[in-house]
């Protein structure tokens, strides 16, 4: 295993071929361009509101009549105003300063506004397919994970997409995806998802029992270059692809250190955790997230053989957080977790896929007003077996300050990272923690390659699939074969499977992971 500090690196695919493309389903975002760009609070918008820029009218996309999408016009060549939906209101934003957002329900044939706030629109952007809606809707507490859309290969053809007009930048992307016996066959489908022509999921029959039935949550974070966002779906045999809801959000260009490692790069959630809380987040919580982020407990990827104590700020205000350019929220480090034995490290097993490069982030705040003195608490990062760093939070932010650090790792031989805090001075503390595999953008998909297209997504994983045609990689504790990176004995939120309707897709259960 190879380390790579501080700032980090840009990322050439070794060869100047693309590497191998990641199999398991997690959670993820999206990526922006421009040094002078802010993201303010997100512009949920509706139909009659904004939902593309940056294009002249002559270089807009026309959607043909049956494609889910309305009728579209632009505003002339004006380098920051766009496209517009009518017939009723316009609204212009100068976009290098407006974060912009839309939450697609997929197969869903109205406009609403969830429980905590978030506005929804009805389907649409789609290519081709049909609706469809779960067996027991009665089991989604959610409207969008109701409905889905599918696509039958016979009739909409091998690739189907939805194409969102976006203004080009960075984007968080969520996706839901649920089976629940919506066709009444009894078969979960296989199939894989690319975004901007890079594939990013991979999904194989049979999927696990939960995800079949509660669906699962996936996010990353890309670029949209050319003012749409293409998230396609490929049909492995016969299988119709399905997803229920597609959400996207407006990421600050400089967010996860994009100017040193380029934005030629997918980050593919491999886990957000949140220590000694539980999950929170937009679409989950009332909590606020400016990038749409959701944080789930850190509880099924520690090591359970430490005993942990959860910290609190206690009310005390936290500085730092909820700022240019990654905008961390402030929720993230009221919490922490520290040891009950002063000699104890702290231990998280990280999932990871060995053909992968990782970006890990390190969320720290010193809350316990007990620590009031440089050299009181000091811990090193080990990231394998390499000792990275030493941290003392109270020498670089003082107490009550939110403060970041991140890693990138490379070179790995094990399906599972380990992440220690060793104590030096006083007991390890974190706030949180954030891995992100970091895939390289299909070089057809890179303009200055020239090409376009995926290709044949057959040939893409290639000794990916065995005799039985069940994708290869993780496998749950009982060695069922599954959807890839994901546990199906753990919820992102605790509760007891068919109580709630979704969870994240990815990391959960770490510990129960195993790479065949």
């Amino acid at each position: 295993m190879r380390t790579t500090h501080h700032p980090t690196r840009r990322l050439i695919p070794k060869g100047g071929t693309t590497r191998d493309v990641p199999t398991p389903l997690q959670n993820g975002v999206g990526s922006d361009k421009g040094s002078n760009a802010v993201v303010v609070t997100a512009l949920q918008f509706e139909a009659s509101q904004l939902i593309s820029a940056s294009m002249p009218y002559s270089q807009a996309r026309h959607y043909p009549p049956g494609s889910g999408v309305g009728p579209m016009f632009c505003t002339h060549s004006h380098p920051h105003w766009g496209c517009f939906l009518p017939p009723t209101h316009l609204v212009f934003v100068d976009l290098q300063f407006a974060g912009v957002s839309l939450n697609i329900d997929c197969g869903g044939a109205a406009n609403f506004t969830s429980e905590f706030g978030r506005a929804w629109v009805a389907d649409r952007y789609f290519s081709a397919g049909a609706t469809g809606l779960v067996a027991e809707p009665h089991r989604f507490l959610q409207q969008q994970e109701r409905t889905l859309r599918f696509f039958p290969p016979v009739s909409a053809g091998k690739k189907n997409c939805y194409s969102v007009p976006l203004p080009p930048g960075r984007y968080y992307v969520r996706t839901f995806t649920v089976y629940d016996n919506y066709d009444s066959k009894l078969r979960t489908p296989s199939f894989d998802v690319s975004f901007e022509g890079t594939l990013v999921y991979a999904w194989r029959s049979p999927w696990p029992e939960a995800a079949a039935r509660s669906g699962a949550y996936a996010d990353l974070i890309a670029s949209v270059l050319d003012g749409a966002a293409n998230l396609c779906f490929y049909s492995i045999a016969t299988d119709p692809p399905v997803v229920a809801s597609v959400e996207l959000a407006a990421v600050h260009p400089l967010a996860y250190d994009s100017a040193s490692t380029g934005t030629d790069l997918i980050l593919i959630n491999y886990g957000r955790l949140t220590s000694g809380g539980s999950l929170f987040g937009p679409g989950f919580t009332n909590d606020s997230d400016a990038f749409s982020r959701v944080w789930q407990s850190d509880a099924d990827f520690r090591s359970l053989d430490v005993p942990i104590k959860a910290l609190s700020a206690g009310g005390h205000r936290i500085f730092g957080a909820n700022q240019a350019p990654n905008y961390f929220p402030v929720k993230l480090y009221e919490t922490a977790v520290t040891t009950d034995n002063p000699s104890d490290a702290l231990e998280y097993l990280l999932p990871v896929d060995t053909r992968l490069d990782y970006m890990i982030w390190f969320h720290f705040a010193e809350i316990d007003s007990g620590v009031t003195r440089v050299g009181q608490r000091v811990f090193d990062v080990v990231i394998g077996e390499e000792n990275v760093t030493r941290i003392d939070i109270y020498k670089e932010v003082g107490g009550f300050n939110a403060f970041k650090w991140h890693h990138i790792v490379e070179n790995l031989t094990s399906s599972t990272l380990v992440v220690k805090l060793v104590p030096v001075a006083g007991k390890p503390i974190i706030c949180g923690l954030e891995n992100y595999a970091m895939v390289p953008l299909d070089l057809a998909t890179v303009p200055r390659q020239g090409a376009s297209g995926l290709g044949d997504p057959s040939t893409a994983y290639i000794g990916l699939t065995n005799s039985s045609s069940v994708s290869c990689g993780y496998f749950d504790s009982d060695g069922d074969a599954g959807v890839e990176g994901i546990s199906p004995d753990t919820r992102q939120d605790g509760m007891e499977w068919g109580s709630l309707c979704a969870f994240h897709l990815g990391c959960l259960g770490g510990r129960n992971l195993s790479s065949q």
